[in-house]
């Protein structure tokens, strides 16, 4: 049987601080603390990784609930060559100074906001460990055919739950994580509105096929 899509609140004015909770500046705080003080994390600079909402269709806990994006090619090169052409990535994330992004982190709402506390911070442990430790703007990458999570996702997955699980043992502020507490009703419940930043997803272009683009994207609800 098919579910209600969520509704959400209208977008809050540009030149006013906006009310409930801002879902994708918190996780960027909560990234930009575990890069700081994890040592598996250390090599990531969050300054150069957009975080973004996508909208998901139903609810429930099958499908995706968070990606990493690397906006680079192997080796940090901004074109990659298919076929005897040039492809490049477009339109490319760029923050308020007009520097292009290495990375995006897609959290997937509801979806992702309606795991339990202890998954919603192992899946940002999983999307983290996702980057590469040049932070060259390519994702890490396994020997053999599964390049993304090794020979078995599950087994990936389970370590990312144990080091979260870690984490949060050692007590680290509330405040950097107590907002996932509770699902996405519970969530806006307590915080009025649930919003965040959207980014136009970014697609492999021919090169010589591309015009001008610009940023695409927007603080807006989700």
């Amino acid at each position: 049987m098919s579910q209600r899509r969520p509704t959400f609140g209208s977008q809050a004015p540009r030149s006013a601080p906006a009310a409930g909770i801002n879902l994708t500046d918190r996780v960027h705080a909560l990234c930009a603390h575990l890069s700081e003080t994890q040592a598996d994390f250390r090599h990531i600079d969050m300054a150069r990784t957009a975080v973004r909402v996508c909208q998901t269709r139903r609810r429930g806990p099958y499908g995706v609930q968070a990606t990493m994006t690397p906006l680079r090619f192997p080796g940090g090169l901004t074109t990659t060559l298919r076929r005897g052409r040039k492809w490049a990535i477009c339109p490319m994330p760029r923050d308020e100074h007009g520097r292009d992004y290495l990375y995006l982190f897609s959290l997937y709402v509801p979806r992702f906001l309606d795991l339990s506390h202890a998954e919603k911070v192992a899946v940002v442990f999983h999307e983290l460990w996702h980057m590469s430790p040049e932070f060259d703007g390519d994702l890490r990458r396994f020997p053999g055919r599964y390049h993304a999570h090794g020979a078995s996702c599950e087994k990936f997955h389970l370590d990312m739950r144990r080091k979260a699980s870690q984490w949060l043992a050692s007590g680290p502020d509330p405040s950097l994580h107590d907002f996932l507490n509770g699902d996405f009703d519970e969530l806006r419940a307590r915080f009025g509105r649930v919003y965040g930043r959207r980014i136009a997803t970014p697609r492999l272009r021919r090169l010589d096929s591309l015009g001008r683009s610009g940023l695409g994207d927007a603080a807006c609800d989700v």
